[in-house]
């Protein structure tokens, strides 16, 4: 499963006294949340987004207090963690994340 992947491979400094954290939402599905205290990304613009597909289908993301959250339906995971990368990646300049192959197809 892809969660167990995004903490596996993310090595930033920060990753033990903030980082990522994935768990799971009563809906069902995933939140994603990253701290970005310190990472350059804490004032970067980011435009909230909320999809409703279905039921089970939904994604939503956004930066709160200093926090990038993302969240979807059951199958929905990779969609906030490619949404994060994708807008991460320039600023903390990581060229590849090493679990992306995993997530890009899921829906």
């Amino acid at each position: 499963m892809a969660s167990g992947l995004v903490l596996r491979d993310v090595r930033w400094d920060w990753e033990h006294g903030y980082g990522a954290k994935t768990s799971t939402v009563d809906n069902p599905g995933w939140r994603l949340r990253v701290r970005l205290l310190g990472t350059g990304l804490e004032d970067k613009p980011f435009e909230k987004i909320q999809v409703e597909r279905h039921e089970h289908g939904w994604v939503m993301w956004s930066v709160l207090n200093g926090c990038f959250e993302g969240a979807g339906g059951p199958m929905n995971l990779g969609e906030p963690i490619s949404v994060f990368r994708a807008w991460a990646a320039p600023v903390l300049k990581i060229k590849s994340f090493p679990w992306a192959d995993a997530v890009e197809g899921e829906e």
